[in-house]
C-alpha cells in the first residue's frame, strides 16, 4: 500500500477513535506534572524542568439557561521550596465537589449551588460514532456508562523496562511526577423543576450532570542533615457523594484551600459581610506589599462586581454568595465572603 494512503487511513482512524472516546457524552480531564528529570521513549522525550500540563475537553451547551454553559471542573498545583526540599500540593475535582472546593471554607452553609445545567430541549450527548453505531444495529440509547478515574504519583527515582530497549530502561524519572485522568460520563434527565426560557409550564425541560469526584495530594520532604530527612505524603481520591461530603466538611475545605492559596498572610476587612441585593461594601487590606488587586472569585447573585483597585463591591440583583479575593505584589492573598439577601 502506498505510504501516503496508509498514513492518511491511520490519521482518519485516529480522529474517529479520539472523537468516539472524548465526544459529546463525556468529559476528558487530565493533568501531568514533572519536577526533575523525566526520560521516556514513547515518544522519545527528555525533560529536566518544572513542567505542568492540563487538558480539559468538555462540551458546551448553548441552550443552557443562565450564564454558565459548561459543567464545573477544577485543577490546581502549588510548589514551594526547591528540588531537595519541595512542598507540593495538587487538587483535581469535577462536578459538585469542584464547586464546593472552589467556593472555599467561608462559603454560605448549605447547598453550594447547582453544579448541573438546565436545558430547554433534550440533548443527545452521544458522540456521532456511538450514535451511528447504535442506529445501524438498532440499539437503544444507553442509560449508564463507565466512569474512569486514575492517578499515578512517583516521588524519588522510578526506572521501568518494557522489553523493547534491550538492557536500557525505557523510562527514567527522578524527582516528582504525577498524572491524573478523569473520564466521567455526562447524563441527561428530564426535570420539570428546571426554569424555562419561555415560561411554558407544559414544555419539557432537561438537566445535564457530571459525577462528583476529587483527588488531592500533599507532599513535603526536607533534607535536614547528612543522614536525616523527613517526608510527608498524603494522597486520596473520592467519587460521588463521598467526594461531595468530604470537601463539604469545613475543616477539610479549609485545609485544602489553605495550601491552594495562602489567604491568611493578608488581613482583609471585613472578612464576612451581609448585604441586600444591589448593596455596596468597601473592602480594605492591611499588611500588603505594593499595589493591592481585588478580584471576584465566585458569584451566585447574578451580576456582582468589584473595583480591582479600590475594593468597592456591588452585589447582584438576586440572593446568593460572593467570594472576594485580594492579592498584593508579593503574591500574598486574602479571601472574604459576602452573603446577599433579598431586596
Amino acid at each position: 500500500m502506498n505510504y501516503r494512503i496508509m498514513h492518511g487511513l491511520l490519521l482518519a482512524m485516529g480522529l474517529v477513535l479520539a472523537t468516539g472516546c472524548a465526544g459529546y457524552d463525556r468529559i476528558l480531564f487530565a493533568t501531568k506534572t514533572n519536577i526533575g528529570l523525566d526520560i521516556d521513549d514513547k515518544p522519545p522525550t527528555a525533560e529536566l524542568t518544572i513542567a505542568r500540563r492540563e487538558l480539559a475537553i468538555t462540551p458546551t451547551f448553548q441552550d443552557a439557561q443562565g450564564v454558565e454553559k459548561t459543567l464545573p471542573l477544577l485543577a490546581s498545583f502549588g510548589l514551594t521550596g526547591n528540588f531537595l526540599d519541595p512542598e507540593i500540593t495538587s487538587r483535581f475535582a469535577g462536578g459538585r465537589a469542584a464547586l464546593v472546593l472552589a467556593q472555599g471554607p467561608n462559603r454560605h452553609p448549605g447547598d453550594p449551588g447547582d453544579s448541573s445545567l438546565c436545558l430547554d430541549r433534550e440533548p443527545d450527548t452521544r458522540s456521532w460514532v456511538k450514535r451511528t453505531w447504535q442506529s445501524f444495529f438498532g440499539r437503544s440509547r444507553e442509560d449508564t456508562r463507565a466512569f474512569y478515574f486514575a492517578t499515578d504519583t512517583a516521588f524519588g527515582i522510578k526506572v521501568a523496562w518494557d522489553g523493547t530497549t534491550g538492557p536500557y530502561p525505557s523510562t527514567v524519572k527522578l524527582g516528582y511526577n504525577r498524572k491524573e485522568l478523569a473520564f466521567p460520563p455526562i447524563f441527561s434527565t428530564e426535570d420539570p423543576s428546571c426554569p424555562s426560557s419561555d415560561d411554558d409550564p407544559h414544555k419539557k425541560r432537561w438537566r445535564v450532570t457530571v459525577p462528583s469526584f476529587v483527588a488531592s495530594l500533599d507532599n513535603s520532604s526536607a533534607i535536614k542533615e547528612r543522614f536525616e530527612s523527613g517526608m510527608t505524603h498524603i494522597q486520596f481520591f473520592a467519587t460521588g457523594q463521598a467526594a461531595s461530603d468530604f470537601v463539604s466538611r469545613r475543616e477539610v475545605n479549609a485545609a485544602l484551600n489553605s495550601t491552594m492559596y495562602h489567604h491568611t498572610q493578608l488581613s482583609i476587612d471585613p472578612v464576612t459581610a451581609t448585604l441586600t441585593a444591589a448593596g455596596r461594601q468597601t473592602f480594605h487590606v492591611t499588611n500588603g506589599t505594593g499595589h493591592i488587586k481585588f478580584t471576584l472569585m465566585h458569584d451566585s447573585t447574578g451580576g456582582a462586581t468589584i473595583e480591582p483597585s479600590t475594593g468597592v463591591y456591588t452585589a447582584g440583583p438576586g440572593r446568593g454568595t460572593s467570594i472576594i479575593g485580594a492579592a498584593d505584589e508579593a503574591g500574598k492573598t486574602a479571601v472574604a465572603t459576602v452573603t446577599v439577601t433579598s431586596p
